[in-house]
């Protein structure tokens, strides 16, 4: 049985990537992107949930796979109601994005699960996103961007499939 409920903002997606696997940050702006971009094909696009969660993500092909400035929107939007912390981590000649949820961040994805936890259709979303997020979060970056390549080659650029695909 699914619920109706109210649609709530797209940015709702990242909170809840964000709040799985026990609210893990996602090192990398590259990650995060990526892990929405499955999270969107491989989850969001399977569902029902699309209908009540308001918006879209516009994935498009870029030099390092599918990517859409849409998700910095959202994060902007979530950092700047304290519910993301975005922090700078620097290893010699890089410089990486962490991303994280706040405790207020933490405690809206609390309210989610309890007041959508009925939900057939969210759990269901909550559970494959955590699955994907579990996968991929460790996992070396070209091997994401390779699954990414080989499942969805009109995502990319073949300069950087054949690259990839070494």
């Amino acid at each position: 049985m699914s619920l109706k409920v109210v649609p709530l903002p797209r940015a709702v997606y990242v909170v809840i990537l964000l709040g799985v696997c026990n609210c893990e940050p996602v090192v990398s702006k590259l990650r995060l992107e990526k892990l929405m971009f499955l999270m969107w094909k491989e989850v969001v696009e399977q569902s029902p949930a699309v209908l009540w969660i308001g918006g879209s993500y516009d994935f498009r092909p870029r030099p390092y796979g599918p990517g859409t400035e849409e998700i910095d929107d959202d994060v902007e939007f979530l950092v700047d109601l304290d519910l993301v912390k975005v922090t700078v981590a620097k290893e010699l000649y890089s410089k990486y994005f962490s991303y994280m949820l706040t405790e207020k961040g933490k405690q809206l994805f609390q309210k989610l699960l309890v007041d959508l936890g009925k939900d057939e259709v969210f759990m269901e979303l909550v559970r494959k996103t955590e699955e994907i997020k579990k996968r991929w979060l460790r996992e070396d970056i070209r091997k994401l961007l390779k699954y990414i390549y080989e499942r969805y080659p009109e995502y990319c650029h073949k300069h950087m499939l054949k690259h990839l695909l070494r």
